[in-house]
């Protein structure tokens, strides 16, 4: 039967790999600190360089995922204070999730209940959700763009649009509205979906009808040989209405 300290190290890797947040090279940094906890402290500072060694990955890689768990309320980090100083670690235990807990192993005195002000901001941060699939969304908007070239690049920019606030609904109708723009015209002319995106395109204003061609008169009745078409009904209204 493992001990308390024992239990409570696979309690906060438990939790460290329950977390969409934390990436799976998160969860190995994460790991290879808990094999540095101190019985006695209740924290580990190993070096940067020692870690980075262990979990086979760069310096600069140990430093972004310290952070990652840092921000995510799982860790947390005393920086050193001047060379030859390695910084402390401290593992954050949640025994719910809303209200995370300084992690109490054998021989550490237990918690007053009052957050250290690292372990507050670190609380007050919010996790990250996962990032909502956008496929269905950016499918609909595919099939109403007038041209269908460059498909990854258009999802790409798609995706930065939608996470810049512009609904689908919104994008959906800007597609239609530049199809509508460029039906007749040279199709060499009409932009990438990735290049209307990243201009956000959607805000663009509609063309106006020129004057000339509000002004074309309608066929008398004499002249025709079928029937009026929608688009010559809507023609023929707009020059009554001049």
């Amino acid at each position: 039967m493992a001990d308390d300290f024992t239990r409570r190290q696979f309690q906060w890797l438990d939790q460290v790999a329950a977390d969409p947040a934390v990436t799976a090279a998160g969860f190995v940094l994460a790991y290879r600190i808990a094999k540095h906890l101190n019985r006695g402290t209740g924290d580990a500072w190993p070096s940067q360089a020692t870690l980075a060694a262990e979990a086979r990955m760069t310096v600069r890689g140990v430093r972004g995922l310290s952070d990652q768990l840092e921000a995510a309320g799982h860790l947390s980090v005393l920086a050193s204070q001047g060379r030859g100083h390695s910084c402390r670690y401290r593992p954050v235990l949640r025994d719910k999730p809303t209200e995370p807990q300084q992690l109490e192993l054998d021989g550490f005195p237990p918690s007053s209940g009052h957050l250290l002000p690292a372990e507050a901001e670190i609380a007050a941060k919010p996790v990250p959700n996962p990032t909502k699939d956008l496929t269905p969304d950016f499918e609909e908007w595919w099939l109403q763009y007038p041209r269908k070239v460059s498909k990854g690049a258009a999802r790409k920019a798609y995706d930065r649009a939608r996470q810049s606030g512009a609904t689908a609904e919104v994008l959906v109708m800007g597609a239609m509205r530049y199809a509508a723009a460029r039906t007749g015209e040279d199709p060499k002319y009409t932009k990438h979906g990735a290049t209307w995106l990243n201009g956000e395109g959607w805000l663009d204003e509609p063309d106006r009808p020129s004057s000339e061609f509000m002004r074309q008169p309608s066929l008398s009745h004499q002249q025709r040989s079928a029937p009026m078409s929608h688009l010559e009904i809507a023609l023929s209204g707009l020059d009554g209405d001049g």
